[in-house]
């Protein structure tokens, strides 16, 4: 049966400085498939630019290649570790017998290095370069007499070295370095995952939501529109994204409210022909703002799922039918409870209605909603005929947490 791979790894490294095998074995203990390509400098360059991230979660390298790599692919590179220890145990057998060690590495200083030759009694001069003419031009730049040995990572500067004349030692890659770097890379890989992931959902979320989303910056560009949005402004993405918010949408924002901390709901505005209704919600960092996301929506379309709401509620019951002018009376009794009625549907109190049967308590129940502030919602008749007499006072005026069970309301 075949292992199942977590991750997809490339390792981007000339083969004689790293021992493949193990590379391999620990790779495959960790469930990471691993690709070797024995490349360097201008090759590696073009083998980064190919890399897709649909096969290769991370791509580990060393030396000048690690910068090469990440100038040219947006995959994250994890270079090969390397430490005093490992300089460490590459030197002991020459203890004693080299005194005198030039060790060329990479971009910056080897952290231990002054412990490394107490250790093992030599005197290890570090040369540092950061490109390919600068390890040259530090090679050519070695006095012989100075050098017993020369030391280094990298095979085609060891090459050169040797080249030159100089016992040339080689460190290679093992087990320790392919531990180190597979567990970081796994790390880094399963980070990366877990945010692509979380991108995904998050687009799947906006695509989802029938508004338009459009995000800005602090500067007014936008750096994000929804395919809805796209259809609401008539606008591409390809052409919205890196616009200034005012290109993209017109006539919405003035320079004092681009970049404002308000939260804004409801603001109507007609785009390129469409009436929209649009919500502003800023976006602060440590009390900063350092964006703002738009929700827009078709007027059309909320006016068309106001009517079928109010249908809906209708269907059910839930509004009134009467008014006080359905209430026609000769009675100056009644005129006055009219009177009455309308005075107390301005106020936001409860209100208890008294009377016999067939007096007409629901009709001035009905007209007093109608005539106040909440005419707009659900008008709700509940026949308490039905409800236990025990219950009716707490389920219409409430009760006390625990009265029962203990259970909150």
């Amino acid at each position: 049966m075949l292992p199942q791979y977590e991750f997809q790894m490339t390792l981007i490294a000339p083969y004689k400085g790293l021992d493949a095998r193990i590379f391999r074995q620990v790779a495959k203990d960790l469930r990471c498939r691993i690709k070797f390509m024995d490349l360097a400098f201008d090759e590696a360059i073009e083998a980064a630019k190919r890399l897709s991230p649909d096969t290769c979660d991370v791509v580990l390298s060393r030396g000048v290649t690690v910068d090469v790599v990440k100038q040219n692919s947006s995959i994250p590179v994890v270079p090969i570790d390397f430490s005093a220890w490992d300089l460490l145990q590459a030197l002991q057998p020459y203890a004693g017998h080299v005194r005198n060690v030039a060790f060329f590495r990479y971009s910056t200083p080897l952290p231990g290095l002054s412990s490394v030759e107490k250790a093992l009694g030599m005197r290890i001069k570090e040369h540092l370069y950061g490109s390919k003419n600068e390890m040259h031009l530090r090679l050519i730049q070695l006095d012989p007499a100075d050098v017993e040995l020369f030391v280094a990572r990298g095979t085609l500067v060891c090459q050169w070295a040797t080249a030159a004349g100089f016992p040339t030692l080689e460190i290679i890659d093992g087990e320790i370095s392919a531990k180190r770097t597979l567990l970081e890379a796994v790390n880094v890989a399963r980070a990366r995952r877990s945010e692509r992931q979380r991108t995904a959902r998050f687009g799947a979320i906006l695509d989802a939501i029938d508004e338009g989303i459009v995000v800005y910056d602090a500067q007014g560009k936008v750096n994000l529109i929804t395919p809805s949005a796209e259809s609401l402004l008539n606008c591409a993405k390809k052409e919205a994204i890196g616009e200034h918010i005012r290109t993209v949408m017109p006539g919405v924002f003035s320079p004092d409210t681009l970049a404002g901390d308000k939260v804004e709901h409801g603001r109507v505005h007609d785009i390129r022909g469409t009436t929209l209704v649009i919500n502003r919600v800023p976006i602060l960092f440590q009390g900063q703002n350092v964006g703002t996301v738009c929700s827009i929506s078709d007027a059309r379309r909320i006016y068309k799922a106001e009517a079928k709401l109010r249908n809906k509620l209708k269907s059910k019951g839930f509004t009134t039918r009467y008014s006080f002018g359905d209430i026609r009376t000769r009675s100056p009794h009644v005129r006055h409870l009219k009177e009455l009625g309308v005075l107390y549907a301005s106020t936001d109190a409860n209100l208890l209605i008294c009377g016999e049967s067939g007096t007409g308590k629901e009709l001035f129940a009905q007209s007093i909603h109608a005539a106040s502030l909440r005419k707009d919602k659900p008008f709700v008749a509940v026949n308490c005929a039905a409800i236990p007499e025990g219950l009716l006072e707490s389920e219409l005026f409430g009760y006390e947490e625990g009265a029962f069970t203990g259970a909150r309301r």
